[in-house]
């Protein structure tokens, strides 16, 4: 194999690199797939959007220039996200996830504590008997 050979091979292969990058980047701000960053699944379509755009742009410029190969890959790339922005656009906008409301002091209470916390909830919720005068 030339040194030619093996610089197209490389190319080919960062070129499918970028397109999975760019790919999967779009599917986690479709909110399609978690984000490993934040172990959440998030929604930007915005930021979605600009990853298809990239991708479309790097279409248009190498048109006439990939292999058949890469040509599919970024064809079928395209399409799947295209699909996947049409149909979260329909989708409303998802509410904010509610905010765990655990806090550190109740992360590292103890049992005593929350029994205590109990008793004092119950105290105060529960009416009591008017006193007979």
């Amino acid at each position: 194999m030339s040194s030619q050979d093996s610089a197209v091979d490389q190319h080919a292969m960062l070129f499918q690199e970028m397109v999975f990058m760019y790919q999967m980047g779009a599917m986690q701000s479709l909110g399609k797939i978690m984000n490993p960053m934040t172990g959440k699944v998030e929604r930007d379509l915005n930021a979605a959007k600009h990853a298809i755009d990239v991708l479309a742009m790097l279409e248009s410029r190498t048109e006439g220039n990939l292999t058949e190969p890469e040509e599919r890959l970024l064809k079928h790339s395209l399409t799947e996200l295209r699909m996947n922005y049409v149909d979260e656009q329909a989708n409303p906008t998802p509410l904010p996830e509610e905010e765990d409301e655990t806090t550190a002091d109740e992360e590292n209470a103890t049992e005593d504590d929350i029994v205590a916390d109990t008793d004092a909830e119950t105290d105060t919720d529960t009416p009591h008997a008017e006193e007979p005068e």
